[in-house]
């Protein structure tokens, strides 16, 4: 039952940073093997967040976000 409401919470409201990431890591020419042997983030916790099955703390996505070049600016 609680995978069922995350998904449903997923849907109702936008996420666009973890939609960035994930397209980030789908469009990356590192394969999820390698971005969890960089980033310390199991490969099958990178898997279920790109096919939408579970989020990321702020913490793991900070790493994730750096290991794809992301850099955060203050506006």
């Amino acid at each position: 039952m609680t995978t069922t409401k995350a998904k449903t919470r997923t849907k109702s409201r936008p996420d666009a940073f973890a939609d960035i990431l994930r397209d980030a890591v789908r469009s990356s020419d590192k394969t999820l093997y390698r971005l969890s042997m960089d980033t310390g983030i199991g490969q099958d916790q990178l898997s279920r967040f790109v096919r939408h099955e579970r989020g990321l703390s702020l913490e793991t996505a900070g790493v994730l976000a750096v290991a794809l070049g992301f850099q955060l600016k203050r506006s």
